[in-house]
């Protein structure tokens, strides 16, 4: 657990002139390799990281595109350029470094950013870019490299990046059975204030946007994903841009996944509102949608009465129905039913499709299993 500084004078940013490195890094049979912006990947010395010679070092050379990330894969060493990946081999070289570049594998495809490369295992992702310099999402497995970016994200990010400026991070982690890439872009250089999370499954091979409402935080902006170094087995555990730490659970003892802070949701549930009775504390409101229903037809339906199935409370507590035509976002004001009572409502209109909101404010357990009604479908 102690961090030490290599101070070796031959290890790149220590030269004279010093070498700028690349993102990444790979340790292979007991060597330390990294790669300068230039494509030259140095080593250290065997089983000593801190020391590193002069001669030790290993042109990327297929191209003079530079280097931009240096990865592990399998028993190889990867390195993205700007225009190119290339892969060498520990060939256990007497002198100099112990790399070999491989002859039977190579790609002409770049690498957009280092900042973009999440690696799981022998496996990676990253943001590519092809000859005519349009972006893409791609993965490296089994020493194949495989689109898995479509138009529309293709079209987003190489306007985000190559256009508007944005900077693109990229982090993955697993959890509920699936793999996810996740690419946060961000603005600002000097502050991480996300803008978007782009989310790709590699389990299902869709895309979406994550977003979430931890901590005031709109957006996903996951930074990195801890992986297991060891031999126990460990769940795992991210850090956002904010510098909070956080977990997936999917557990068949769900808890609060804030792992104890002072609240669940803003606004929901508080530390202290609930007893462990589960019964008593401070009331809550409840807000349901039954979703777009037309019925089966696309004929004017007209109903005559509506009503909620539930039990009764003891007391007099209020419950709105509200329904929406057509649209999902336009609610009416809608209008209040005693619980305590039987009631139904009366008046309701005409529509094709309808999608009905029931909220609750009431201080009594309410259990509501539907809303029930009856209707006549017109023949216009």
């Amino acid at each position: 657990d102690a961090v030490a500084e290599i101070t070796d004078t031959d290890f790149p940013p220590n030269q004279t002139p010093a070498q700028s490195l690349a993102y990444g890094g790979a340790i292979l049979d007991k060597y330390l390799f990294v790669m300068d912006t230039k494509g030259v990947i140095y080593n250290s010395q065997l089983s000593t990281p801190a020391n590193w010679a002069a001669l030790d070092f290993k042109e990327a050379e297929r191209e003079p595109d530079g280097g931009v990330y240096l990865g592990k894969h399998h028993d190889n060493i990867v390195a993205y350029g700007v225009k190119t990946i290339e892969f060498f081999y520990d060939a256990g070289n007497a002198t100099g470094s112990p790399l070999n570049r491989r002859q039977d594998i190579s790609y002409n495809i770049g690498c957009s950013s280092g900042e973009s490369v999440w690696q799981d295992g022998d496996r990676s992702f990253f943001i590519g870019s092809n000859d005519s310099g349009a972006l893409g999402v791609f993965s490296l497995e089994q020493f194949a490299v495989k689109k898995v970016s479509n138009s529309s994200i293709d079209s987003f990010l190489t306007q985000a990046i190559v256009k508007d400026g944005f900077i693109a991070v990229g982090s993955g982690l697993s959890a509920a059975g699936h793999i996810f890439y996740l690419l946060t872009l961000y603005s600002l250089p000097d502050d991480l204030v996300p803008d978007i999370t782009l989310v790709y499954d590699d389990t299902t091979g869709l895309w979406g946007e994550w977003e979430t409402s931890i901590n005031g935080i709109t957006k996903f902006p996951l930074m990195a994903w801890s992986k297991r170094y060891g031999v126990i087995e460990r769940y795992g555990e991210g850090i956002l841009s904010n510098g909070d730490l956080i977990t997936l659970n999917d557990n068949l003892q769900p808890q609060d996944t804030l792992l104890g802070s002072s609240y669940i949701v803003t606004d929901y549930v508080d530390l202290g509102y609930v007893t462990e009775a589960g019964i008593n504390g401070t009331p809550i409101t409840l807000k349901s949608r039954t979703g777009m229903s037309d019925s089966g037809t696309n004929r004017y339906k007209y109903p005559s009465t509506i009503k909620h199935v539930s039990d009764r409370t003891a007391t007099t507590q209020d419950l709105t129905i509200r329904w929406s035509n057509e649209k999902n976002d336009s609610f009416n004001t809608g209008r209040t039913v005693d619980t305590s009572l039987n009631s139904k409502l009366s008046r309701l209109g005409r529509y094709q499709r309808r999608n009905h909101e029931i909220e609750y404010t009431g201080t009594e357990v309410l259990r509501i299993e539907a809303l029930e009604g009856d209707l006549t479908v017109g023949y216009d």
